[in-house]
């Protein structure tokens, strides 16, 4: 069992507000560029620009709630527990997430944290692990456990 306990400090915390504001950029993207198309045929359709008006409205003030909502600061990882039965839980706020060891797409180590990036299905796909904040298990038993995903990040 390994477990990571604390708030991000340093450059894991900056690391994971520009991942956190990047993840805000692609869903902008998702909500706003995709439906688009469908967006201005409806509003041809029915001779209203109407349609368009609320699409582009929620698409804009959507992101900013989710950016805003936990009173202009982005929740960042607090505590992450890694079992060995394949489970991975980590709490951001009152988020609570997990994921399977197995389905881990890849571990960055960038020399004070871990990166662990989980394929595009989950909803948080992206964990940081502060080497600092390691509270049970090793770094070591860490880097074997993900032995065959760990990439090392050159700096």
């Amino acid at each position: 069992m390994i477990e990571f306990n604390g708030k991000l400090v340093g450059e894991a915390n900056v690391f994971f507000q520009k991942n956190f504001k990047k993840t805000i950029i692609k869903l902008w993207l998702i909500m706003f560029i995709l439906p688009l198309p469908g967006t201005i045929s409806v509003s041809k359709m029915f001779d209203t620009n109407v349609i368009f008006l609320i699409h582009a409205i929620f698409s804009f003030i959507l992101p900013l709630v989710l950016r805003f909502r936990n009173g202009r600061k982005i929740v960042v990882t607090e505590k992450v527990y890694i079992g060995m039965d394949d489970n991975i839980v980590y709490k951001c706020g009152k988020i609570l997430g997990s994921g399977k060891i197995s389905n881990v797409k890849k571990v960055v180590d960038y020399g004070d944290f871990f990166y662990i990036q989980f394929p595009y299905q989950y909803l948080t796909s992206e964990v940081v692990c502060q080497k600092s904040n390691l509270a049970k298990g090793s770094v070591d038993e860490f880097e074997e456990l993900f032995k065959d995903k760990l990439v090392r990040h050159k700096m």
